[in-house]
């Protein structure tokens, strides 16, 4: 259940849906802002909420804003400002119910794998989201799977013939070996 994530994000939420809404790809998220240290992170999560009010995440991405867009190390350090972020979220097929919400909740954090982040000011100015909507009902597969066939066992490991194993102990002055 998301919720509990969601009750320390910025939350957009649509009303109940009318129909199903089946979502097919990976959606993007732009979003604008300023930060007054160059650096922090962003998480946006897409989530299913349904009417009983538990919500499920569908997919989301996590964006360090002290890397460049190529998701390295610029040459010279974040600097303080605006900056504008592209973020595609992972690629899913997934059927938004009739009477469900769709939540986009955006973060600074994902608790327990992105930690809180350091403390500083950042402030979202505009966002958007862009949807991959399936248009339509989806097809089956053109053609039926093959016939399953047998195949020939394989081999998981081989015996090895050695000589057989030989005991000795041995006693010396200074030691006593066994083996």
């Amino acid at each position: 259940d998301q919720s509990p994530d969601d009750a320390s994000s910025l939350v957009f939420e649509t009303p109940p849906l009318e129909q199903d809404l089946l979502l097919y790809g990976a959606a993007r998220v732009l979003l604008q802002g300023s930060t007054d240290s160059g650096a922090g992170t962003v998480v946006a999560r897409r989530v299913d909420v349904c009417p009983s009010g538990k919500a499920a995440r569908i997919a989301n991405r996590v964006r360090n804003l002290a890397l460049n867009d190529a998701l390295v190390h610029p040459e010279t350090p974040p600097q303080p400002g605006a900056f504008e972020i592209n973020l595609g979220l992972h690629s899913t097929a997934y059927t938004l119910r009739k009477g469900h919400r769709l939540r986009l909740s955006v973060s600074q954090t994902l608790w327990p794998i992105i930690a809180a982040p350091p403390p500083g000011m950042l402030a979202l100015t505009s966002g958007r989201l862009a949807l991959p909507i399936l248009s339509g009902s989806p097809q089956p597969l053109a053609l039926p799977f093959p016939n399953a066939e047998t195949q020939p066992p394989v081999p998981t490991h081989e015996q090895v013939k050695h000589a057989p194993l030989v005991r000795w102990h041995e006693v010396t002055e200074n030691a006593e070996e066994i083996g």
